[in-house]
């Protein structure tokens, strides 16, 4: 499991809080946990990404977005 191969490195997986609160600091959108493995909120990710490159945020300095 991937927690086994986290734990064999010294390493241990995030909680859903940790995983918030560094979201928050960052500046990110929002956290999202995924498995691509099992397709587990992969979707949910995408769409999240995509509609986080469009949410307006304050004015509008410009006319085009990059992703």
């Amino acid at each position: 499991t991937i927690q086994e191969m986290l734990a064999a490195s010294g390493q241990q997986a995030i909680t859903t809080v940790e995983g918030t609160a560094v979201a928050r600091r960052v500046g990110a959108a929002c956290y999202i946990e995924t498995s691509p493995e099992v397709e587990k909120n992969v979707r949910t990710l995408i769409n999240s990404a995509i509609a986080s490159v469009f949410e307006v945020q304050g004015a509008v300095t410009g006319s085009c977005a990059i992703l």
